[in-house]
């Protein structure tokens, strides 16, 4: 009788080690196709802009974007790094992107100088992720004074009529970058993923 007990008792133990073992694998499995599709997600995102065919460029820090992102680093606004050869063949337009989230990169007012220029007679695109580099493009009149208190990132670019726009928070919706994804990368690049995908899901900034 006691022997019976045991080997009930034995049965009952191993069907629930089983439950829990297939319960946790299954957990793990859609863990990992949910991760899968989330970066898939973001990857469609890249694509779209990649499709744009600009010349994407960016200074300051890193962006940790996916590999599929095409873009290239600067360290400084001259025509040999703007025209480089590494540029993407048949580009149709600029974009530079001054990526500092945390305020840890310093411009000069002839970059900014630069900067204004590029804007205001090639019809460059800059988008400023960072109050710091907003404060540096009121320096030069490119956005208001006070934009850097009211905003932590903006576009700049002027439309098929050469009109000037603006568009404030292009990286600011955290809520865009889904959560498997924020908690794999560094805190410093979820922005840069919100622009991304603000970029991508979007035509107004491509007008």
């Amino acid at each position: 009788m006691e022997y019976r007990r045991k080997y009930f008792i034995a049965i009952i133990v191993a069907i629930v080690a089983l439950i829990i073992i297939l319960v946790v694998g299954n957990f793990f499995k859609n863990s990992k196709s949910r991760e899968d599709k989330d970066q898939s997600y973001v990857g469609n995102y890249a694509q779209k802009v990649n499709d744009r065919n600009y010349d994407i460029m960016y200074f300051g820090g890193d962006l940790g974007l996916p590999e599929s992102f095409r873009a290239r680093k600067i360290f400084n606004f001259e025509d040999y790094s703007i025209e480089s050869s590494d540029a993407p063949a048949g580009h149709i337009g600029h974009i530079i992107i001054l990526y500092d989230p945390a305020d840890e990169y310093y411009l000069t007012a002839e970059q900014a100088e630069q900067l204004r220029n590029l804007y205001e007679t090639r019809s460059f695109r800059i988008i400023a992720v960072g109050s710091g580099k907003i404060r540096v493009l009121e320096t030069v009149g490119l956005c208001s004074a006070g934009s850097a208190d009211r905003y932590t990132s903006l576009m700049l670019w002027k439309d098929a009529s050469g009109d000037p726009s603006i568009q404030a928070g292009i990286a600011d919706h955290k809520e865009l970058v889904p959560v498997s994804v924020e908690q794999q990368i560094d805190a410093k690049c979820i922005p840069a993923y919100s622009m991304l995908i603000e970029l991508g899901s979007k035509d107004i900034y491509w007008t």
